[in-house]
């Protein structure tokens, strides 16, 4: 299911992060930072 770091799957996650980061910081909302560092935990790149 998973690829390598530097298959798709890492880089679209990597996208994703980026952008909620974006949103998260553009809305304020600091619950969505939290979860963003969540996911980032789970899915080291």
């Amino acid at each position: 299911l998973y690829e390598s770091p530097g298959g798709t799957l890492g880089l679209l996650m990597l996208q994703l992060k980026i952008l909620v980061r974006a949103i998260s910081s553009s809305i304020g909302l600091a619950s969505a930072g939290t979860w963003t560092e969540y996911l980032v935990d789970f899915h080291p790149f």
